[in-house]
């Protein structure tokens, strides 16, 4: 940001490619501050730069390459999730990130010997409990948003729906309409 400020460059449509936790503030930061930008699978930034001949992988190149790219091909804008997404997708990451934990403790639990049982047990307590507490965190702030809570209730009358699996849903799918295809969009909007 300090780069492109400094040097008063103030709409730019940047292109990055998509590198999941690492990608996701880097965006959402270009986009709150205004210019366009493009989230692309490093897929096609590969394929693009091996089409251009570029051979050499370094930063700069990576870059000149992503520059050139966005030029040539302007790829569909990258849209921030709302506040409400964001927030929702680091608890569900949380949850799942703890969930993963409990299973490796619980699984620990078949080959500790005696002097550890204590410390594990005493873990799966606490996760237990976190993961209580993250799951009431995930109701309230989804129930909290009229529209979130509303198509949290759709989704949850499918069978097979429940909680945890419409949390994760609208945390990666959203509030918004994201699909322009109209035969696919009312199996997804809800």
């Amino acid at each position: 940001m300090s780069w492109l400020k400094g040097h008063k460059i103030d709409h730019a449509h940047i292109c990055i490619e998509a590198t999941g936790t690492y990608m996701e503030p880097v965006a959402e930061c270009l986009y709150d501050a205004g210019y366009i930008v493009s989230v692309i699978n490093p897929a096609l930034g590969k394929a693009f730069a091996q089409s251009e001949g570029l051979r050499n992988k370094t930063d700069t190149v990576d870059a000149r390459m992503l520059a050139e790219f966005c030029r040539q091909k302007r790829p569909a804008a990258w849209e921030a999730p709302h506040p409400l997404e964001r927030a929702l997708r680091a608890l569900v990451v949380r949850h799942q990130a703890l969930t993963d934990m409990h299973t490796q403790e619980l699984n620990r639990t078949e080959t500790a010997r005696e002097v550890q049982r204590p410390s594990i047990d005493a873990h799966l307590l606490w996760l237990e409990a976190e993961l209580k507490r993250l799951e009431k965190q995930i109701k309230d702030l989804t129930d909290d948003d009229p529209d979130m809570k509303h198509r949290r209730k759709l989704l949850e009358s499918i069978p097979g729906i429940g909680e945890k699996t419409s949390a994760v849903l609208l945390a990666y799918i959203g509030l918004k309409d994201r699909f322009a295809m109209p035969d696919s969009s009312p199996l997804l909007r809800v």
